[in-house]
């Protein structure tokens, strides 16, 4: 995430450090241990950008990925924002 533009990357286990820099990823695995997992579930929106301009966006509005054949998203990443139910 951090090669994606991210500042800050928040793991989701009890107490894990902020993630920074990639130098802090060495910190974050040695600060987890099984007993600090917690069981959960995300659902991801608008984390592919979608529109017909493949310089801005990941694919186009019917979910194909540019610059790929055959392949497409079909999930919550094409939502432009998470909906009211789930």
């Amino acid at each position: 995430m951090l090669e994606a533009g991210a500042d800050t990357v928040f793991p989701s286990f009890r107490g894990a450090p902020a993630v920074r820099r990639r130098t802090d990823v060495a910190r974050m695995h040695a600060a987890f241990s099984a007993t600090k997992a917690t069981v959960m579930t995300v659902h991801l929106c608008s984390t592919v950008p979608t529109g017909e301009d493949p310089d801005r966006c990941g694919a186009d509005s019917f979910g194909r990925v540019h610059g790929c054949r055959n392949v497409y998203v079909n999930d919550a990443s094409l939502l432009p924002t998470a909906p009211g139910v789930n």
